[in-house]
């Protein structure tokens, strides 16, 4: 039986390194078409406003801790904990879709309280301990 309750990391070196790799190839791909220098140093600064816009967002919309409220039924009864303005605020949702792509796992929530809506959560691999991470693999082959 899997108990999947987890603190999630706010930073990963594995979204870094992919937003990093992003950044490179849209410099790369300027410099390679011979564009000239002022456009490549505004591609850059484009980019550069790009990735600070992404990961603001992404670490604004990750959840500060994930539980599942049932250990037999991993499909229903899942907690979240989000950052509020003022205070923390606990979410209920049930459990769509998991698929693991390479260092993350992308879950996918129906929330049902406080509002009906999908959430996407984005965990990396560096973000939960390895026996979480080997938990969270588990669910992802069984969705």
């Amino acid at each position: 039986m899997l108990r999947l309750a987890t603190t999630l990391r706010p930073k990963s070196y594995w979204r870094a390194g992919y937003h990093l790799a992003y950044l490179l190839a849209i410099l790369a791909i300027g410099i390679m078409t011979a564009l000239p220098w002022w456009a490549v140093i505004a591609m850059a600064i484009i980019a550069i406003l790009v990735y600070s816009y992404a990961s603001r967002w992404t670490i604004a919309t990750q959840p500060l801790h994930l539980t599942a409220a049932h250990p037999t039924d991993y499909n229903s009864h899942w907690q979240l904990l989000f950052a509020g303005r003022y205070r923390d605020e606990l979410w209920e949702a049930d459990l769509m879709t998991a698929k693991r792509i390479g260092h993350c796992i992308h879950l996918v929530f129906a929330v049902v309280h406080p509002e009906y809506k999908q959430q996407v959560v984005v965990l990396w691999q560096d973000q939960v301990s390895a026996d979480m991470w080997r938990q969270l693999n588990i669910l992802a082959r069984w969705s």
